[in-house]
């Protein structure tokens, strides 16, 4: 095995995201740094251990992802000419999670009056990247104002007697797309003006 004094180093990348879930796709990419155009073979260590290798494809992917692909990942390229080998990439900690569960909590309080402001926030336990978010009232998607793309955050200002229901949040990411599973149920209960 030959060694540039200068090698190029390959980085490793993760799509979508480095803390991900059971049933997720999940893509590791490799990319030799200052490569060129020159073509590569690629090998994939986990735990520095070989698990995946020379293969021309700079992607691997999990399809889906196990808790036991849990692991620290590590990539070379082989440059086809010559046999030349790229740096060692820095290692990338991939961690998968069980269930996808979404948690929805309401500020500053779920008993209201008319008139007030009030937040739900839906958030995704150990993970914030890429998600989408879908909100549902008594069973029916609030589709002209769920802000999909907005975070996870939906107000209702001002609140009216017609916002009275239970809410539920969704988060969706990736493709193709994953789902978590529905939140825990938040009632609202907004009443009439104090007279």
């Amino acid at each position: 095995m030959r060694v540039l004094t200068e090698s190029p180093k390959a980085v490793v990348s993760v799509n979508p995201d480095k803390d991900v879930y059971r049933g997720e796709t999940v893509t590791l990419g490799c990319d030799i740094q200052s490569g060129g155009d020159t073509e590569w073979k690629y090998s994939w260590f986990k735990d520095d251990q070989e698990f995946h290798l020379h293969s021309t494809s700079q992607e691997f992917r999990f399809n889906p992802v196990r808790e036991h692909d849990s692991g620290k990942f590590t990539c070379r390229g082989e440059r086809k000419r010559d046999s030349v080998f790229s740096e060692m990439s820095d290692a990338l900690t991939l961690t998968v999670f069980g269930e996808a569960q979404a948690v929805l909590s309401v500020s500053p309080q779920s008993w209201l009056t008319e008139g007030d402001s009030v937040t739900l926030s839906c958030e995704v336990r150990h993970s914030s990247t890429g998600w989408r978010f879908s909100w549902y009232r008594d069973g029916q998607e609030l589709v002209s104002d769920s802000r999909r793309e907005a975070g996870g955050s939906y107000t209702l200002s001002p609140a009216a007697l017609n916002h009275t229901g239970v809410y539920v949040c969704r988060a969706t990411r990736g493709e193709p797309t994953f789902d978590t599973q529905s939140s825990n149920p938040q009632p609202l209960w907004i009443t009439g003006e104090n007279m």
